[in-house]
């Protein structure tokens, strides 16, 4: 594959940015692709800049009617970084005007354009050039009512000597929801390569309509809440205390629809270590038929098994039936008594969730007929569970596939399908759009929620589900986030991710999930307090507008190195590095796919990367579209397709680790250690928090795997 050395050896020099004289563009350096891009909002001496406009309706050179701006902008960008248009607009019609200021010495009839994108995607929504008709002669020319032409005394048309302006305008079309960027190119904006170099403008991003669930009010917000707080035996007031916050601050939400719930328990795990240092719990029976049996020794340290009746209160096994013992101690006792009152202080607004690991204790995934053993625990052992939360369920396409098979099997059949709620902990973007639905409808065994989003407060990143997934619900969408201080803080990060599109949101105070959190009941109230009136012009969430700038890697797992991510209200974007002040890290912890390419495997067109310090994989589609290169319309069948299909297609917008990170990559494949990054803030009296690495092998991070391990049965 390529890499910048290769680049470099053979052209001869590495590539670089052309100065203008017009266009100052800061630290422009091309990428890997060759290709360079620069955030005009982000500089001081910003020569290039864009604004939204409502249009009036008007007819095109091909005497087709373009309908007026249905709908109104409302100018967010000191707050929030963004414009929003009130709702989308018919299809195939131009309703939008979008101005680009810049020196008029870059004007370039028909050369110039201006380029939609989805948000945090090189995916070309839409493309425009400044509009144009035709003088008496059939030659073309720019509208009159931005740059006209001289008529002679007869009315007539016919030269061409519209004026160079300082502004270009463009109509477009903007018939999806969903959540955009621009980007702007010039003939006159190139590399030393030839290669064209994007402007783009982060913090004058468009927002179109609402996520569903903000349009209805977001009525159906809710929460899942892991809940690893130990030996259900030993720490089982720590449980009933947990329950009890949660049935009180659901039931004092005013709204008609609660806070819906999830909690999330660890009781059939490979982790599992009960009282008696056993990967089985204790479980009581009074029929002795029934009876268990645990290890007891004597006096002399002679040891035999013996059938137990019930438990010790730290949930150990009482083989001598001690008087006080009991069947109610025991652990299995106790997890369905955990289960129960968990329902039953919520009211119907809370359902318990098993927790499923899907990697082995080295990362690596496991098997499906050990998945299915715990699932089937669950359900023989602990009946009332109302669902499962399949814990860090990444990986390459084939692993999330065979996850989802194994779902549709066991949970989500015909009979079982509205019995339990499904959560797939992913931990990053969904890269696969039929993960989630197939031929326009739901994908067969497809989990109820993604968690996309699983991490500590210095890394939120910058992916939106509703820059991708416009038209999926809210709910289908969510946040777990740790290590968020109270307050504030608790509730700004609450409204940037309710602004995002997620449908369930939690936040805890500490690294770990094995205590319960000092501001839960806020949480819930700040979840009850979203759930409003329809709202139809955005969310318009309370923020101070401050920007806070700080490096950490890309969650989006596009870049490879530390980016520059700038938060502007309730909006995050990646920026450009002179935008954060320090020196720029250069450890080798940030995840990313590079060498993307488009092929074809099993008479199918797909898309392979190699993930950081691994080996190339089958991935999601969306890892090629997102960066810049459509998917190809091949016949991928072995046997009928025509020479040149499938050959190797590398994706136009690339990005690899430095050659010293895949160095370190082949010598050390383990996991790193986290790395604290300098942050910085503007202005002055924000303080922006410190951002720690991604693990290499675990997505979920300091969200739940790590907290397992730790947290699962500390006290037993």
């Amino acid at each position: 594959m390529r890499s910048v050395l290769l680049f470099i050896s053979v052209f001869g020099s590495e590539p670089a940015c052309e100065t203008h004289a017009l266009v100052p563009m800061g630290d422009c350096k091309p990428a890997e692709s060759g290709f360079a891009n620069v955030d005009m909002d982000s500089l001081t001496n910003q020569a290039v800049s864009i604004m939204y406009h409502t249009k009036e309706s008007h007819e095109d050179s091909d005497r087709k009617n373009h309908a007026a701006t249905d709908g109104t902008f409302d100018d967010q960008k000191t707050k929030n970084g963004r414009y929003v248009l009130s709702k989308k607009q018919p299809k195939d019609q131009k309703t939008i005007k979008i101005t680009v200021t810049r020196p008029a010495g870059l004007t370039e009839f028909g050369g110039e354009w201006v380029k939609m994108y989805q948000k945090d995607s090189w995916e070309n929504i839409t493309n425009e050039y400044e509009p144009y008709s035709f003088n008496d002669f059939g030659s073309k020319v720019p509208l009159q009512e931005f740059r006209p032409t001289t008529l002679n005394e007869n009315g007539q048309m016919i030269v061409n000597n519209a004026a160079n302006t300082d502004t270009l305008n463009v109509f477009m079309e903007m018939s999806d929801d969903g959540d955009y960027e621009i980007r702007y190119g010039n003939p006159q904006l190139k590399t030393t390569e030839g290669k064209w170099i994007a402007l783009e403008f982060k913090s004058s991003q468009l927002r179109v309509g609402t996520p569903p669930g903000a349009a209805s009010g977001n009525e159906d917000l809710g929460t899942i809440v892991p809940a690893y707080l130990g030996n259900p035996a030993l720490r089982i007031h720590d449980y009933r205390e947990m329950s009890e916050t949660l049935g009180t601050a659901i039931g004092a939400v005013t709204h008609t629809k609660k806070v819906a719930t999830k909690v999330i328990v660890p009781i059939f795990t490979p982790a599992n270590e009960g009282a008696d240092g056993l990967s089985t719990w204790t479980e009581g029976h009074a029929d002795v038929a029934n009876q268990l049996m645990a290890s007891h020794c004597d006096k002399d340290e002679v040891c035999t098994d013996k059938k137990y009746r019930g438990c010790y209160s730290s949930g150990r096994a009482c083989p001598l039936d001690h008087s006080v013992c009991s069947i109610e101690n025991c652990e299995l006792q106790r997890w369905r008594e955990i289960i129960k009152k968990f329902h039953d202080d919520g009211s119907g607004s809370v359902e318990v969730l098993g927790l499923i690991e899907t990697k082995d204790a080295n990362g690596d995934p496991r098997t499906a007929a050990d998945i299915t053993a715990d699932i089937t625990s669950y359900k023989t052992h602990t009946s009332d569970i109302a669902g499962f939360y399949f814990n860090n369920a990444h990986g390459s396409k084939e692993t999330v596939n065979s996850l989802i098979a194994v779902s549709l099997a066991e949970i989500e059949t015909e009979s079982l399908k509205d019995r339990y709620f499904t959560v797939f902990g992913l931990g990053q973007p969904v890269f696969e759009t039929e993960f989630v639905t197939k031929d326009g409808a739901p994908r067969a065994g497809s989990p109820d929620v993604w968690v996309t989003l699983s991490d500590n407060i210095t890394a939120l990143g910058v992916w939106t589900p509703y820059s991708w997934f416009p038209y999926v619900a809210t709910s289908k969408w969510a946040a777990i986030v740790d290590e968020v201080p109270s307050g504030s803080v608790m509730t700004e990060t609450l409204d940037k991710l309710v602004d995002r599109g997620y449908g369930y949101i939690y936040l805890h105070d500490t690294a770990f999930f094995n205590t319960t959190s000092d501001y839960l009941d806020s949480l819930i109230a700040g979840i009850g307090a979203k759930k409003t009136t329809r709202r139809l012009r955005g969310l318009q969430a309370q923020d101070d507008g401050v920007t806070t700038t700080q490096y950490e890697c890309d969650d989006t797992l596009f870049e490879c190195q530390p980016v520059c991510m700038q938060t502007k209200g309730v909006t995050r974007s990646k920026v450009s590095d002179e935008t954060c002040s320090g020196a720029k890290p250069t450890h080798c912890n940030c995840r990313c796919y590079h060498d993307a390419f488009w092929t074809c495997e099993n008479n199918a067109v797909v898309c392979k990367a190699t993930m950081s310090g691994g080996e190339e994989q089958t991935v999601g589609d969306l890892v090629c579209i997102t960066r810049g290169t459509p998917k190809p319309d091949w016949d991928p069948t072995a046997q009928t397709r025509t020479a040149g299909q499938c050959e190797p297609l590398e994706v136009e917008q690339t990005r690899r680790p430095t050659e010293q990170c895949m160095a370190e990559y082949a010598a050390t494949p383990e996991p790193v250690e986290e790395v604290v990054v300098e942050t910085t803030e503007t202005p002055a009296t924000t303080v922006a928090p410190v951002v720690s690495s991604l693990p290499e092998l675990d997505l979920m991070g300091s969200a739940v795997g790590a907290a397992v391990g730790v947290a699962l049965l500390a006290l037993a």
